[in-house]
C-alpha cells in the first residue's frame, strides 16, 4: 500500500509544470530548514565543516524557490514584500553608516548575516498555500524541539554521571552553536540550548493539534511535558516568560474559539502538568538536583523551596540505609553535600545579580547612544561599551541604537500588516484554519517577547518564526489551492 502511495506520489509529481515542480521540492527543503531550526541552534555541525547543513538547505531553498516567488507579489502580499524591502535598503545604509564609523566589525557582520535570513519571508509567503502544507511545516517543528529536548535530557544525565566532563560537553555544544552548558552546583546544570523558543511554539502547536483532535490524544500532553522539562532546564527567566504569555495565549484562544472543548483543554493543561512535575522530580529524585528550587529561586532573585525529592536517596540511604544506585548513574550524595550544593546555589545566585547589574549597565550605555541619534541611529555595529565583544543581547534596544527610530519601524512594519490583515479577515474563515495559524501567531508572540532580553530576532532562529507568521496574511483563501 505505502509502495502504491509513493508511487503515485512520484507520478503527480512529474505530471507538474517546472515551476510547481520546483516548488515542491523548495517546501521539502523548507520543512528540513525548519527542522533544523528546531533543534540545533545555529547549526554549526559538524564541528569544523565550512559548509553547514543550515547553509546548504538555505541556498538551495532560495534557488528552488525563485519560479515561484512572483507569487509573493499578489496584491494582498505588496505592502508586507514593499515594506520589508524597505527595511533591506535602510539596513544597507546602517551597514556603511556603522563602517564610516568605525564601529565594531564582528557586531556588524551579525547583524548583516541575521537580517540575510529575511529572504525566507517572500519565499514562505510563496510556497505556503494550503493547509497541509503549513501542517506539515508545524509538525517538523514539533519534531525537531522533540529531539532538543531529548538532548537536553540527555545532556542532563550525562553531566550529572560525569560532572567532570561537563566544561568538555558545554565546548562541543557552544562549538556548534547548539547552546551553553554550565554548572550551577555539582548536581545541577544549565542546559540553555539556542533554539529553547521553538519548545515553546511546539508547546502551543500541541495544544491546539489536542483541541482539534477527534479524540484525546495521550501524545501531545507527552511531547509538552518534555518540552516544559528542556525549558525548566535552561534557568533563563526571559524563556520563562514567554512560556507563560505564549501559554495564557494559547489557552485563551482555544477557549474562545472552543467552548464546547473546555474539559478537553482543561485535561490537557492538568494531565501536562502533572507528566512535567513527574519528569523533573523524577530525575530529581535519581540525580539529586533541585531544578525546581532552583529555577523559582533564579526566577525571583530569592531562595524559593518548593520540592524536597532530590534529597529522597540521602534520607532513604541516612535513616534507613536503603540504596538504589543505579547502573552509570551518580552515587548517593549525603545530606551535607546537599547542604554544601546549596551554598553553590546560593553563590550562582550573586552571579545572577551581577548579571543583572551588567544588563542595567548596558540599558544605561545603549540609552545613552540613543540619544545621541534617536531617529536613525549610529549604524550597525555600535553597542555599549561596557560589553567587550560588543553583543549587547537586548534586541530591541540593539536596533534603536543601531538603526534608529526608523529602523524599528521598518522591522515591525510587515508584521504589522501582517497582523491587521490576519485579524480583518472574517472570523468563520480564520476558525476554520485555527489549529495551523494561531499556534503561529502565539509562537511569535513568545519570540518577540524573548528577544526583549535574547537576540533572537535579528538571527535565523527568530526571523525564520517571523517568515512563517507570513502565512497570517491571507491564508484561509488559499486553502483551495491543489496541495502539492
Amino acid at each position: 500500500m505505502r509502495f502504491l502511495t509513493v508511487r503515485s506520489a512520484v507520478r503527480s509529481f512529474r505530471s507538474l509544470p517546472w515551476p510547481e515542480r520546483s516548488a515542491a521540492i523548495s517546501r521539502v527543503l523548507l520543512c528540513l530548514f525548519l527542522f533544523d531550526c528546531a533543534w540545533s541552534g545555529g547549526g554549526h555541525y559538524p564541528p569544523g565543516s565550512l559548509l553547514y547543513p543550515r547553509l546548504v538547505l538555505g541556498t538551495l531553498l532560495l534557488l528552488t524557490a525563485l519560479p515561484v516567488l512572483g507569487r509573493c507579489l499578489a496584491k494582498e502580499h505588496r505592502m508586507v514584500v514593499l515594506s520589508l524591502g524597505c527595511f533591506l535598503v535602510w539596513t544597507a545604509v546602517c551597514a556603511l553608516r556603522g563602517v564610516r564609523a568605525g564601529n565594531t566589525p564582528a557586531v556588524l557582520r551579525g547583524d548583516l548575516t541575521g537580517f540575510a535570513w529575511f529572504f525566507l519571508l517572500p519565499v514562505c509567503v510563496a510556497l505556503i498555500r494550503t493547509k497541509e502544507q503549513l501542517r506539515r511545516l508545524l509538525s517538523c517543528v514539533l519534531a525537531g524541539a522533540f529531539v532538543q529536548a531529548l538532548l537536553c535530557l540527555a545532556c542532563n544525565y550525562y553531566c550529572a554521571i560525569h560532572p567532570d566532563a561537563v566544561a568538555q560537553v558545554g565546548a562541543i555544544a557552544y562549538s556548534m552553536l547548539l547552546g551553553n552548558i554550565s554548572n550551577v552546583s555539582d548536581s545541577i546544570f544549565r542546559i540553555f540550548f539556542f533554539s529553547s523558543p521553538y519548545l515553546i511554539a511546539a508547546s502551543a502547536i500541541a495544544l491546539f493539534r489536542q483541541v482539534h483532535s477527534p479524540r484525546f490524544r495521550f501524545s501531545y500532553t507527552l511531547l509538552t511535558a518534555f518540552y516544559f522539562n528542556a525549558l525548566l532546564l535552561t534557568f533563563t527567566r526571559s524563556l520563562y516568560g514567554a512560556t507563560g504569555l505564549a501559554a495564557a495565549l494559547s489557552i485563551l484562544l482555544s477557549l474562545i474559539g472552543h467552548r464546547k472543548r473546555l474539559r478537553r483543554v482543561l485535561g490537557h493543561v492538568l494531565i501536562t502538568v502533572g507528566l512535567t512535575l513527574c519528569l523533573i522530580l523524577g530525575q530529581e529524585v535519581l540525580l539529586q538536583g533541585s531544578y525546581l528550587n532552583f529555577g523559582l529561586s533564579r526566577t525571583f532573585g530569592a531562595e524559593v523551596t518548593v520540592s524536597s525529592a532530590y534529597r529522597t536517596r540521602a534520607i532513604l540511604a541516612s535513616r534507613y540505609g536503603i540504596t538504589f544506585d543505579f547502573l552509570g548513574g551518580p552515587s548517593t550524595r549525603s545530606e551535607d553535600q546537599l547542604l554544601a550544593e546549596e551554598e553553590q546555589k546560593t553563590e550562582y545566585l550573586v552571579i545572577t545579580e551581577a548579571s543583572d547589574t551588567l544588563r542595567k549597565e548596558t540599558v544605561r550605555q545603549l540609552r545613552q547612544l540613543i540619544a545621541k541619534a534617536p531617529l536613525f541611529g549610529n549604524g550597525l555595529g555600535a553597542s555599549a561599551p561596557v560589553r567587550d565583544n560588543g553583543f549587547d543581547e537586548m534586541f530591541y534596544l540593539d536596533v534603536l541604537c543601531r538603526m534608529g527610530i526608523l529602523g524599528l519601524l521598518l522591522y515591525l512594519s510587515p508584521l504589522a500588516w501582517i497582523l491587521i490583515r490576519f485579524f480583518r479577515l472574517a472570523p468563520g474563515s480564520r476558525a476554520s484554519c485555527a489549529e495551523l495559524l494561531l499556534p503561529v501567531f502565539c509562537g511569535l508572540a513568545a519570540f518577540l517577547f524573548a528577544s526583549a532580553y535574547n537576540p533572537w530576532m535579528n538571527a535565523v532562529l527568530g526571523i525564520s518564526w517571523y517568515a512563517l507568521a507570513a502565512v497570517l496574511l491571507d491564508f484561509p483563501h488559499q486553502t483551495k489551492t491543489t496541495d502539492i
